[in-house]
Formats: C-alpha cells, structure tokens, sequence
C-alpha cells in the first residue's frame, strides 16, 4: 500500500531538486534580507493541513477506531510533535518579518533575533540534539553579527539541523508508528469481523462445490459414468434422502439437479442477508487503506516542504531577491504528490 506514495515523493524530489538548480542561477543576489516574500510562502507551505488520520472522515472504521489503543496514541502524538515543529517554522518566520520591519538600529535587531530564537528553543519539546557547547558558539557568533542578514547566515546551521530532524521524525513516522498503526487496525478489523470471515469462507467453499456438483450432472448426462462416483465423493449433497448410485437415471438426476438449485437459491439469500456486514467489511478496508495513503502524502509533502524551507532560509540570507519562490516550489511538487497518488 506504500509504493505508490514513495513512487510520488521520489518523482517529486526529482522535479523539485531540478527547478532547485534553475532557481539558483536566475534569481540575483543583493545584499538586504528579503524576509517579505520568504515569510509568506512559509505560511502559505506550511500553514495548511495538520498531519494525522482525519477521524472526522471515517464511516465504517470509526466504531473500531479506540484513540487511546497505544499504536494509534503514539502515532497522533508523533504527529501532534511534527505539526509543533511545523507551527514553530512558521512563528519563527513570522517573528522574522516583524524583526526585520520593527524600529531601530541594526544591533537592536541582532539582539532581538537571538531572543526570538531562545524563546521558540524554550517553546518547543522538539530539541534540535546539538552539542551544548558548539550550540553556546552558534548563537555566541549570531548574537556577535552587526547586521540581521550576518546574524541570519551565522544561524544556517541551526536551520538545517531542525530541517534534517524533521525529515528523520517523519521518516520514523512513516516507517515505525505508521506501521504499528495500521497493523493495529488490521487487526482490529480481523478481530471485529471474524465471525463473518469464517462464515463467508464457508460459503465460498459451498459455492464451489454446488457449481463441481452442477458440472458432474452434465458431464454425466453427456456419458461419463464416472461422474456418478465423483459426485459421491464430493459429498456436496447432505440431503440422506437423495442417493447417488453408479447408475443415475433421468428422475434422479433431475432430483439431485433440484436439490442443488435450492441450495444455491437458499446461498444467495443468506448472501443478501450478509450484505450489510460486507459492505461494512469493505468499507473499513477502503477507509484503512486511503487514510494510510493520505498520511503517507501528507508527510512527504511536509519532508519536501521543510527541506524547501531550509534552502529558502539560506537563500534569503544570501541576499536572494525572492527567496519564497523555493518555496513555491515545494507546494507545486506536494500538489504533484496528492495528484500522483490520486
């Protein structure tokens, strides 16, 4: 069920890192943070859709779906902990722009970055697992920088270490809690319907069997006699009244004929009873199976967005004219994602 999401993210790695290479060498450098455009495309990317199983959607699956199971806990919650990390994205590009226009010199707004950046690094329980000490230096030469844009570049690897913990969370997501989720409900499913399973696996067989019975009676009456001993042997005729010796005449077999269109009429009406049970099945099954692919969507979409982000950020602190525009980007490559797996 994960191919063709991963078959999408790849293609789209593909298209995105090639625009990438054209966006470098089209866009002129100047040396002013252009933090506008990149504020509101990171709003605009990552602003949307939070990442989880849209409960609200589900039919036949919501009777089944225990949002305390442990498998379906862990997975909201590793996904409530990427959507903080998402929000944080956007509150620091936000926190950006109003630096940038806010009054005062240059130092001021280094100053006032450096608190922006400690205040989200308390905010946040997404901890970036860098070294304290090379940490401490980072932000020592961030805070040392005369300019916004020098603090800015200083603050690159900050940037991309959240970036790359944020693909190493979805990639976990993806592989580990997603999966655990979606046994789990597999499961559950097998569990709640195994009655109706075991049921209809009987019938299935029974079905079979009344069709070999039907064909032994017209092979019989085409002259192979031994069709009288295997349809004996298939022993799909429980009535004890109704014998089937080596020699059938017409009456008998117009009898054991009867007794098989009887039984299949008896079949399709308990079918007709099940239906309800089997559109219920199915429908758990379609609605497991398109939230899992809409999760898996939604988290590559993300992974390629936030590695947008990075390189946004980066290029504004080159001096990029319009650094949002690696952003726009990403949104066109999501879009092909969802449209890919649609």
């Amino acid at each position: 069920m994960k191919c063709i999401p991963r078959i999408a993210f790849f293609l789209t790695c593909l298209v995105f890192l090639g625009a990438c290479t054209s966006l470098k060498t089209s866009l002129v450098g100047t040396e002013h943070e252009n933090i506008l455009p990149f504020a509101t495309q990171t709003v605009a990317s990552l602003g949307g859709e939070r990442l989880n199983f849209r409960e609200s959607e589900l039919t036949f699956l919501r009777v089944l779906y225990d949002e305390d199971a442990k498998e379906l806990s862990e997975l909201s919650r590793k996904m409530e902990l990427a959507d903080d990390l998402k929000s944080e994205i956007v509150q620091y590009s936000l926190e950006l722009l109003r630096i940038a226009e806010m009054n005062g010199s240059e130092q001021d707004r280094v100053a006032e970055y450096v608190v922006a950046l400690g205040a989200i690094g308390d905010r946040t329980p997404f901890q970036l697992d860098i070294e304290p000490t090379v940490l401490n230096a980072i932000v020592a030469s961030i805070r040392e920088q005369e300019t916004l844009l020098a603090a800015l570049r200083k603050a690159d690897p900050l940037i991309e270490r959240a970036g790359e913990q944020f693909d190493a969370l979805a990639q976990q997501i993806e592989e580990q809690e997603l999966v655990a989720a979606v046994q789990y409900l597999d499961s559950t499913i097998q569990q709640h319907f195994a009655v109706f399973l075991e049921f209809n696996a009987a019938m299935v067989e029974r079905r079979d069997e009344l069709l070999e019975g039907f064909t032994l009676v017209g092979q019989y009456r085409r002259g192979d006699s031994s069709a009288a001993t295997r349809l004996r042997e298939l022993n799909v005729i429980l009535n004890k009244d109704i014998a089937v010796p080596d020699a059938l005449t017409e009456s008998q077999l117009a009898r054991i004929e009867g007794y098989l269109l009887s039984e299949a009429q008896r079949d399709k009406e308990l079918i007709a009873f099940l239906a309800v049970d089997v559109d219920a099945y199915l429908g758990t099954r379609v609605e497991l199976e398109r939230e899992e692919a809409e999760v898996l969507a939604a988290l590559n979409a993300a992974r390629l967005q936030v590695v947008a982000w990075t390189r946004s950020h980066q290029a504004m602190a080159d001096g990029v004219k319009n650094p949002g525009t690696w952003l726009e980007v990403a949104m066109q490559a999501a879009q092909q994602t969802k449209q890919l797996l649609n």
